[in-house]
């Protein structure tokens, strides 16, 4: 991130100040990557819900995020061993899959995440029992060895949905990186770490391009079938958009008037004029 870099050096907060809730696939890496090399301190959740104790130990929390439908769909290409991972224009070779209980078996299930999501939606014409239980049990992180079946089931309702009340009563210590906008809120959340104003980071109107075209999205799932797979995810995207109203970064921007989130290609959560939140696939 090279705009950031020399923005980015003079971060102060102590081992006992911040807290990175990190869900898989939501550019938390790169938010990780920014925060050791600005040498901020911090106390890193991953693949681990968070618990009130946990919480209670830190003044300022961090918390990654991205359109939900999107991150499945990376989660489950981010470990198949049947999907294309650009780089240098190249394929890069596959994955192992081995490092979590029932992630081969599953993988030979579904060689593409269309065919797993018209499993979890119902859309399946002739699954079997043994399909049937991994797909259920990888989408809800549940179940299956050791991490639940990886990143797919473990969004932000597994990570913080206990602590969800406790979170919101401390609006003004919470910082959202969504990965449509990671740059933007990245150089945000330090600024807000050393104590700049960053409602002059908001005001920026910066408009961001959606991740949709990363290699990790690259085999994706036709309309219908993210229109349902949004209604099943339907508690993620309440999550999220009441996460966004709380924190510092979103929640100023929408208290100023400004409606119309930072959103992926085909998918989200919008805030209407009217307040009311849905789903919509044209914000």
């Amino acid at each position: 991130m090279p705009r950031i870099a020399g923005l980015l050096l003079c971060a102060a907060a102590t081992a006992s100040d911040v807290l990175f809730v990190h869900v898989g696939k939501t550019c938390g890496g790169t938010i990780a990557a920014e925060l050791r090399k600005n040498r901020v301190a911090y106390h890193e959740v991953h693949l681990d819900k968070v618990d009130r104790e946990t919480l209670a130990q830190y003044k300022r929390v961090i918390v990654s995020a991205r359109d939900p439908v999107d991150r499945v769909i990376s989660a489950f290409n981010w470990r198949s061993p049947h999907a294309c991972r650009q780089w240098k224009g190249q394929c890069t070779p596959p994955r192992a899959v081995e490092k979590f209980d029932g992630e081969r078996g599953f993988y030979n299930c579904f060689p593409d995440v269309q065919h797993f999501v018209d499993e979890v939606t119902e859309r399946s014409k002739s699954p079997s029992l043994t399909c049937l239980m991994l797909a259920h049990s990888f989408f809800n992180g549940v179940g299956v060895g050791e991490g639940g079946g990886s990143h797919i089931g473990k969004g932000l309702s597994w990570y913080i949905g206990p602590v969800l009340h406790d979170l919101l009563r401390r609006e003004s210590d919470l910082w959202v990186v969504r990965a449509e906008a990671c740059e933007h809120d990245l150089e945000g959340a330090i600024r807000w770490l050393r104590g700049d104003d960053t409602l002059d980071v908001l005001r920026g109107g910066w408009i961001h391009q959606a991740r949709n075209t990363t290699d990790e999205t690259s085999t994706t799932i036709d309309g219908s079938s993210r229109k349902k797979l949004q209604q099943r995810l339907e508690a993620e995207f309440q999550i999220l958009d009441i996460m966004l109203d709380a924190s510092v970064n979103y929640g100023a921007k929408r208290r100023r008037g400004l409606q119309k989130e930072l959103l992926v290609d085909g998918g989200g959560v919008c805030k209407s004029l009217s307040s009311k939140t849905h789903v919509n696939t044209n914000c």
